[in-house]
């Protein structure tokens, strides 16, 4: 077998459009998420410097584990990093542009949309060849 056809680090840097679903029905939106993979260059460099700063911070306190509420900064900072823009998101009736800034407020104010984005990013069949679209 050619493990190319498997190759889930080249389809996550490509990435791939989340078309976002409704929480309650499951129907598709007419909106979408650009998003890179847990295997993609720019997931895996924000996980690496967040485990630098883990070993910094033990080397300087002695304290490994994070606080609950630092755990999930560190999980949005994640979903963020490895997110490329959206199309047709809009909020309060006006077009929400893609900026960092946008996405960590928008991850915030709707888990459903944060817990999507979360599985989607870890689902490695979005990455494979034929489904890595961007």
């Amino acid at each position: 077998m050619d493990l190319s056809q498997l190759d889930t680090q080249k389809g996550a840097n490509l990435g791939h459009r989340l078309s976002l679903t409704h929480p309650k029905t499951g129907d598709m939106l007419d909106c979408a998420i650009h998003i890179f993979g847990a295997d993609s260059a720019v997931y895996q460099t924000a996980l690496r410097e967040q485990q630098r700063q883990a070993r910094e911070r033990f080397s300087r306190q002695g304290k490994v584990l994070r606080t609950p509420e630092e755990d999930a900064i560190a999980e949005m900072d994640l979903l963020i990093a490895a997110t490329g823009g959206w199309d047709g998101i809009e909020l309060d009736d006006a077009v929400l542009p893609f900026t960092p800034d946008n996405a960590r407020m928008l991850y915030g104010r709707f888990a459903w949309i944060r817990e999507q984005v979360d599985r989607a990013i870890n689902d490695r069949a979005h990455f494979l060849p034929d489904a890595a679209k961007v």
